[in-house]
C-alpha cells in the first residue's frame, strides 16, 4: 500500500513538471544554456571559449567565440551549429523569481516596440527602442506569481513569448540591457538527462595573456545564464584597511597588496592628515608581506584622521581608498589589560582605570567584594576568615601603616 501510494505522488510531481514546461511553451527535448563574462566583479569580459562538461556522463564540449549559447539536447542527430533566427529566445531562467533576461533577434535595424502583459492581457509595461540587427538582451521585472507574455513588434512582425513567474514583489518592467550582435548556437550532440551535473570554465585573452575563470557547477533542470567571472589586474593592487588599536593619542593603519603586478615592491605604508585632501603626513611600514601596517602617535584626543595606504614598485606608486578614524576621548575605553576594559583619564600618574568593577559585566553591577588587603573573593566575610586578622579582632591593632603599605604593593 506504501509503495503504491509513494509511486502515485511520484506520477503526480512528474505530471505537473510536464504540464509545466508545456504551460510555458518550452520544449524538454532541449536545455538553453548563455554565457557572459565578466572581469573582476563588474566589466564586461568577451569569452574567447568555454568548456562545458557533463560530469556524469563523463564528455566535455568547447564553445568557441563567437557562440555564446549551447544547446543540450535529450536527442541526436541535430544540426551542430545555426544562427539565430529572428525572434525572442525562453527567458534564462524560466520559471524565474521576480527578474529574468530574455533575447530578441532581429534580421535589421528596426524600430521595436516591447510589451509585457499578464495573464488576463492586461499591459503591465512597455519598452519602445530603435535596434540594430543581431540579438539584443533584456531584463524583465515581474511582481505576481503568474504567467507573463512578452511581445514585441517589429515593422510588420510580431514576436512573443510565454513566461512563468513565481516570485513576489517589486514592479513589473522591461529595461534594455544590451547588444550581443549576431549570436551563434552551439548544439551539443552528447548524451544529456535533465539533473545531470554541468562543470563550466571560461578562457579569455586579457592583456595578451590567457586567463581562466573560476570554474562553476551547476545541476541543469531549466535554460540558464551563467556568468564567468574572471580576474585580472595588469598593475600593482592597493587596498586601504580599517584601523586597529586605536587610543586617545595613536592608532594601527593597515593595508593590503592584493596584487603585486609580478614586481618587487620597494616601499609601502600610509599617508595620514586631518582632510581627506590633506594626507600631508607619511608612515612607512617596515613589513614585507603582502598584509602590512604601521603605528603612528603623537595624534589629538577626539579627532578624526583621515590616511590611505600606499606601495611603491618599478612601475610607480600605487594607493588605496581613503578611510578614517577617531581618537578616543578621555574616558573612552583605550586599551584592554588582563581581559578587561580600561581607560586614561588623564591623570598625571598615567594610571590605568578599569572601565568597570573587577567581577561585573557591565558598569551598573557591583563586581566582586574583598576583604581589605585581599586581593580574591571568597564564600564567607568575617573575622575567622580574614587573613590579617589572625582569629582574633585585636590583632588588627598590631597592623602598622607601613606594614599596610607593604600589603598593598603589588
Amino acid at each position: 500500500m506504501k509503495y503504491c501510494m509513494y509511486m502515485k505522488r511520484l506520477l503526480s510531481v512528474a505530471v505537473f513538471v510536464l504540464l509545466s514546461f508545456v504551460m510555458m511553451g518550452q520544449s524538454i527535448e532541449s536545455l538553453t544554456v548563455r554565457f557572459r563574462g565578466q572581469l573582476n566583479g563588474s566589466m564586461y569580459q568577451r569569452l574567447d571559449s568555454v568548456t562545458v562538461t557533463n560530469t556524469v556522463r563523463g564528455w566535455s564540449e568547447t564553445v568557441i567565440y563567437p557562440d555564446t549559447v549551447i544547446v543540450l539536447n535529450l536527442m541526436v542527430n541535430v544540426p551542430e551549429k545555426e544562427i539565430s533566427a529572428a525572434g525572442f529566445e525562453q527567458n534564462v531562467p524560466n520559471p524565474f523569481d521576480c527578474h529574468t533576461m530574455v533575447e530578441l533577434s532581429i534580421p535589421q535595424d528596426e524600430k521595436v516596440c516591447l510589451q509585457l502583459y499578464d495573464e488576463l492581457g492586461k499591459l503591465c509595461s512597455e519598452l519602445n527602442v530603435n535596434l540594430l540587427a543581431g540579438s539584443h538582451s533584456f531584463e524583465i521585472s515581474a511582481s505576481k506569481p503568474q504567467m507573463y507574455i512578452l511581445k514585441a513588434v517589429a515593422g510588420a512582425k510580431t514576436y512573443s513569448v510565454r513566461m512563468l513567474n513565481v516570485g513576489r514583489g517589486g514592479s513589473d518592467g522591461i529595461q534594455y540591457s544590451g547588444y550581443a550582435g549576431i549570436t551563434a548556437k552551439l548544439y551539443s550532440e552528447n548524451e544529456f538527462v535533465l539533473g545531470d551535473n554541468i562543470q563550466y570554465v571560461g578562457y579569455a585573452t586579457i592583456d595578451g595573456n590567457f586567463v581562466e575563470s573560476r570554474t562553476i557547477n551547476q545541476v541543469l533542470y531549466i535554460n540558464q545564464e551563467v556568468i564567468l567571472h574572471f580576474t585580472y589586474y595588469s598593475i600593482l593592487q592597493v587596498e586601504t584597511l580599517a584601523a586597529t588599536e586605536v587610543t586617545r593619542v595613536s592608532a594601527k593603519l593597515n593595508g593590503l597588496i592584493s596584487y603585486d603586478g609580478n614586481l618587487e615592491i620597494t616601499d609601502r605604508g600610509f599617508y595620514y592628515g586631518l582632510t581627506p585632501d590633506a594626507l600631508d603626513n607619511q608612515v612607512e611600514s617596515s613589513s614585507t608581506e603582502m598584509n602590512f601596517s604601521a603605528t603612528i602617535d603623537s595624534l589629538d584626543i577626539n579627532t578624526t584622521y583621515y590616511y590611505k595606504a600606499y606601495a611603491t614598485n618599478s612601475d610607480g606608486t600605487y594607493y588605496g581608498s581613503v578611510m578614517s578614524f577617531t581618537t578616543a576621548t578621555v574616558g573612552d575605553p583605550t586599551g584592554t589589560l588582563n581581559g578587561y576594559d580600561w581607560v586614561d583619564l588623564g591623570l598625571p600618574s598615567a594610571t590605568k582605570w578599569a572601565t568597570f568593577n573587577v567581577g561585573a559585566t557591565a558598569p551598573e553591577e557591583s563586581g566582586n567584594y574583598y576583604a581589605w588587603a585581599e586581593v580574591y573573593p571568597k564564600e564567607r566575610y568575617n573575622w575567622q576568615h580574614y587573613d590579617l586578622c589572625a582569629g582574633s579582632e585585636l590583632n588588627i591593632a598590631a597592623i602598622q601603616i607601613s606594614g599596610m603599605e607593604d600589603l598593598l604593593t603589588p
